[in-house]
């Protein structure tokens, strides 16, 4: 199916199994300014009052309403002016409170909505108070940048002190990290300091 803003709706898997559904992944290979390769692009629907799997989210509300859901890698550091960024069940306001993160806390965002909302695996948060993180090389005379988080891959390049990098996620101590010209790979973490 061609790729859009709008999925084709022939291929919602809702129009053969002849019920609602909660969420439909119409795309694997969608787009997105600043991600290289593809991700995943989904619809989350609303879910009825009267469901009884604890699993999914009741979002039966006068303000829920469908929205899409893009799938990244990213990590985001809260920026809250005030002490707490509370984590809702849905990307809204007025949705329930599943608790909060502090103010400058490093979060993994999972994916981004069509309403500006990050999704992490404790729930939304309003992108309106996250920012990306930014890493710095630091305590070292230069660092090597590889294709993977293991100190025998390949280099990709050697990074100099105090050179910077957008934070993708952490993983065993290395960061998965992307350069400003769209290369990414992987540093130590003892060697990067978050601006």
């Amino acid at each position: 199916m061609d790729l859009s803003i709008n999925p084709n709706e022939q291929y919602n898997p809702k129009n053969t199994i002849a019920r609602e559904i909660y969420a439909w992944q119409y795309t694997s290979s969608g787009q997105v300014p600043g991600i290289i390769g593809n991700v995943d692009i989904n619809i989350l629907y609303n879910v009825s009052s009267s469901n009884t799997n604890s699993d999914i989210p009741n979002t039966n509300s006068s303000t829920s309403s469908s929205f899409t859901e893009t799938s990244i890698t990213l990590l985001g550091k809260i920026t809250t002016t005030s002490s707490n960024l509370t984590i809702r069940s849905q990307p809204n306001t007025t949705s329930s409170s599943l608790g909060y993160y502090t103010k400058a806390s490093i979060v993994q965002l999972t994916a981004k909505t069509s309403n500006g909302w990050y999704r992490t695996d404790r729930g939304y948060i309003s992108g309106s108070y996250v920012s990306t993180v930014t890493g710095q090389v630091y305590n070292c005379g230069g660092l090597n940048f590889r294709t993977s988080p293991d100190p025998g891959a390949t280099v990709i390049k050697t990074m100099k002190p105090a050179d910077e990098m957008m934070l993708l996620k952490e993983e065993n101590g290395w960061y998965n990290a992307k350069l400003n010209d769209g290369t990414i790979g992987w540093v130590s973490k003892k060697y990067i300091r978050i601006l």
